[in-house]
């Protein structure tokens, strides 16, 4: 994929974010013990456009220490030990302005033979809550903030431009991992605006306690990536699941609709009847905002425009549960997730 040359009237905002970790241990779908992230390298670079973790100080770069230094206001910033399933529909709370998430479980009742030769797929899920965690120094974490509970990434940046910016997601960004799994295809990334104040205001003696309390939670943004591809496993996985036949192929395949979890789920419903009409209060599709395939090299729209001042997003990566491609029996040693945002 190439990369795209440098020019004045735009502005790159780039994010490397290397995950590494493992996904072991699994009772049919959801580990009991989830490995620990072996390591994280978060790398977000900007031109023309300043970026910063905590509305305070700003640069063209910043990386996972100044988000862990970030001890604003309102820092729930969570970078956790691993990834687990969750999902969402991309509902905003209005209690909290932030994006309704759900944890996921995911069992399973054999059906037939000793061998459990058929077996059915049920889903539960819960609420959560996110809480700060650091207070400016990664070893040491607020007591009751519960990390090891944490299964998504999700933290806060700020945007500072001086005139109006129109944010388009550009062909550098891709999910990808070396091992070539399909849970990488199960990934979703979110961007949530929480709000703006202009240049003046944030310029003001109480100008960067405005920015950090910004959470207008104005609109969502999801981005599936990967779209038209699948691994074997995922599409024998899916015709398990569904106990059906398909038509899917490993590529070139026109994108597979899901059913987002929009509210708790205390009673196992199975999975193949989501998108049932008795199971409505519980499910909904998911149409996102910007999809992509594999080997993407087109600009997307984002539907995100930045308005002159300070502009706070909360960015969200998650392993979705109601996606077939998180289904499978895998591990992801090593994951990239690289973001680019364009103005034009």
């Amino acid at each position: 994929m190439k990369n795209n040359k440098k020019n004045n009237t735009f502005f790159i905002l780039l994010f490397s974010f290397i995950f590494l970790f493992l996904l072991g241990g699994v009772i049919i779908l959801l580990s009991d013990n989830q490995d620990e992230i072996d390591d994280i390298n978060i790398s977000i670079k900007t031109i023309d456009i300043l970026i910063s973790s905590d509305a305070t100080n700003w640069s063209n770069e910043i990386g996972k220490s100044d988000l862990v230094k970030a001890n604003t206001a309102d820092n729930k910033n969570q970078l956790p030990d691993f990834l687990g399933y969750t999902s969402t529909i991309g509902y905003i709370d209005i209690a909290t302005n932030f994006m309704q998430m759900f944890n996921v479980d995911i069992n399973t009742k054999c059906l037939q033979g000793n061998e459990c030769d058929r077996k059915e797929y049920f889903i539960t899920s819960s609420s959560t809550e996110e809480k700060k965690c650091y207070t400016g120094n990664i070893n040491s974490l607020i007591d009751n903030c519960n990390k090891d509970e944490q299964r998504y990434v999700a933290f806060d940046i700020y945007l500072k431009t001086d005139k109006e910016a129109n944010l388009y997601l550009s062909n550098i960004s891709k999910l990808y991992s070396e091992d070539n799994t399909s849970l990488v295809n199960g990934l979703r990334v979110a961007f949530l605006v929480e709000g703006n104040i202009s240049l003046d205001e944030y310029n003001s003696s109480d100008g960067i306690l405005l920015a950090q309390n910004l959470k207008k939670a104005e609109s969502v943004t999801i981005w599936e990536p990967n779209y038209d591809i699948h691994s074997k496993d995922a599409i024998l996985k899916y015709e398990e699941v569904f106990n059906t036949s398909s038509n899917l192929k490993e590529e070139n395949n026109e994108r597979l609709k899901y059913y987002g979890i929009k509210s708790a789920i205390n009673e196992g419903i199975l999975y193949k009847e989501v998108n049932s009409d008795t199971n409505n209060n519980y499910f909904m599709e998911v149409e996102p905002n910007i999809i992509t395939v594999y080997d993407n090299s087109e600009l997307k729209k984002m539907n995100i425009t930045l308005n002159e001042g300070v502009t706070k997003i909360r960015i969200y990566v998650w392993l979705e549960a109601m996606d077939i491609d998180s289904l499978v029996d895998e591990k992801i040693d090593e994951l990239s997730i690289n973001l680019g945002l364009i103005n034009k």
